[in-house]
């Protein structure tokens, strides 16, 4: 054996490079050649941008869903508040509209990565062309919130001494104002759910993608290994 030591420890080592290198496949004894090495390492190459494209439309997916939770959130909190304000008396009445008016400040002001609730956004969308994105919400969800707003001031200007007149008027006032936010609210939250859809969509395809390019630089490998012989010819190939 001592007459060998060199080639085996050669062997040895280009065995171990191959190995740490991801070309060797320890448990199959599959390896690549010199021939198949660059065509692997193309592969790999082509695979990197479908998933790192396929990254950033789950984020978008993240935002649009968590700004659905925000849009569902007011919706139901103004349908509430459009039931407790009728027939309420004044100073509950007042109470109510001070605590919607701030709750809508905090809407307003919050902002999911950097997309606002209310306002109209853009998000990636990667549907096969550089730049394609996916618009969320709409201006008119701003105004309503504004409106909701304003027709709360008449509500939150009542004391002890409204007339029932001046309390029906202000809540006629408030409830008609609440109607635009809900409805509009409602009808982006049907709007987000095909823009999510269609995101989740694209990530699976931009996956499969990715996989297939990982797949096919795997299967770059070659099989016959089984003598020794083989095996040192793929090693040094």
């Amino acid at each position: 054996m001592s007459s060998i030591n060199g080639v085996n420890n050669l062997a040895a080592e280009l065995l171990l490079n191959k190995i740490m290198n991801g070309q060797l496949d320890p448990g199959t004894g599959k390896t690549v050649t010199s021939g198949t090495r660059s065509m692997s390492s193309e592969l790999r190459r082509d695979a990197v941008g479908p998933s790192v494209a396929s990254a950033a439309v789950k984020k978008s997916v993240s935002t649009a869903q968590e700004i659905q939770t925000r849009l569902t959130e007011a919706s139901d909190y103004f349908q509430a508040l459009d039931k407790n304000v009728a027939g309420a008396n004044a100073l509950s009445a007042k109470r109510l509209a001070e605590d919607a008016q701030a709750f809508i400040t905090q809407l307003n002001a919050t902002k999911v990565d950097g997309k606002s609730v209310f306002g109209t956004e853009t998000i990636d969308a990667n549907l096969g062309t550089s730049g394609d994105v996916l618009k969320l919400g709409n201006t008119g969800l701003s105004a309503a919130m504004s409106g909701a707003d304003a027709g709360l001031s008449g509500l939150a200007a009542l004391s002890g001494g409204s007339t029932d007149a001046e309390i029906q008027t202000a809540i006629d006032a408030a409830r008609t104002a609440f109607d635009p936010i809900i409805d509009l609210a409602n009808a982006q939250i049907g709007v987000g759910a095909m823009q999510i859809s269609t995101l989740e969509g694209r990530s699976s395809v931009l996956d499969t993608i990715a996989g297939d390019f990982a797949e096919a630089a795997n299967n770059q490998f070659v099989t016959n290994t089984g003598s020794a012989t083989n095996l040192l010819n793929n090693v040094v190939g």
